[in-house]
């Protein structure tokens, strides 16, 4: 049951795309983004433990679409002050904000 919920059970060899990577980070609860590298950052290992042919730019893209949904959405102090948090991780990350910033 605990293997379950950490996403531990589905195959890893099944294809990733933006809608699987969401939900598997929607099933997880968060991924928390890692500013230290060592082997790997930890975002990365918890993402390929579980998938295994996850590329880095998977996640970059996903916060982009993020990112677009905000954009598109009402403009407010929360969408400014998200939308400037993505950036700093995509940085932080060294993940391309391309499309993150008004």
């Amino acid at each position: 049951m605990l293997l379950g919920a950490q996403g531990m059970l589905a195959s890893p060899r099944r294809p990733v795309n933006s809608s699987l990577l969401q939900q598997l980070v929607e099933e997880l609860g968060f991924v928390q983004i890692d500013t230290i590298n060592v082997i790997e950052r930890a975002h990365h290992l918890t993402l390929l433990t579980r998938l295994d042919s996850y590329k880095h730019q998977q996640l970059a893209h996903l916060l982009v679409l993020i990112g677009n949904i905000l954009h598109a959405s009402e403009s407010s102090d929360l969408t400014r002050t998200v939308l400037s948090l993505l950036a700093q991780i995509c940085v932080i990350t060294r993940i391309s904000a391309k499309g993150l910033t008004r």
